[in-house]
C-alpha cells in the first residue's frame, strides 16, 4: 500500500522487473525486484541522436508521457554504469541530457 507498481518488460512483453514508488507518507520506499536492472530499460531511446538519461523509472515515464520519447532510465543516480555509456556511445546517440532530480535541504 502507499506506492505504485510499474511492470518492465522485456523486448518479448514478458516482465522481468518491477518498480515501486511511494505516493503517500509512509515508511516505505522505492521498491525493486531483487533482479539485475537493465539500465536502459528504454532501447527504442537509443534511435534517437539525443536521449534524456533519469534516475528512475516514475521520472522516466513522465517524460515519455509528455511528448519526450527518447528518454530512459538508469536506476539511481550510482547505476550510470561502463555497459549503459558503451551501448549508448554504440548507438546513433550524438547528446546526452542527464535528467535527475536535486534537492537542496535549507536549515
Amino acid at each position: 500500500m502507499g506506492r505504485i507498481t510499474v511492470p518492465i518488460r522485456n523486448d518479448l512483453g514478458h516482465i522481468e522487473q518491477l518498480y515501486g514508488r511511494r505516493i503517500t507518507d509512509s515508511d516505505f520506499n522505492h521498491h525493486y525486484l531483487k533482479v539485475p536492472h537493465r539500465t536502459i530499460f528504454n532501447p527504442e531511446a537509443l534511435k534517437y541522436y539525443q536521449i534524456h538519461l533519469c534516475e528512475s523509472v516514475i521520472d522516466t515515464l513522465t517524460l515519455y508521457s509528455n511528448g519526450i520519447e527518447n528518454a530512459s532510465g538508469v536506476y539511481g543516480t550510482n547505476s550510470l554504469k561502463d555497459d549503459t555509456i558503451a551501448k549508448i556511445a554504440s548507438s546513433k546517440v550524438e547528446d546526452v541530457v542527464i535528467a535527475y532530480q536535486v534537492f537542496f535541504i535549507r536549515d
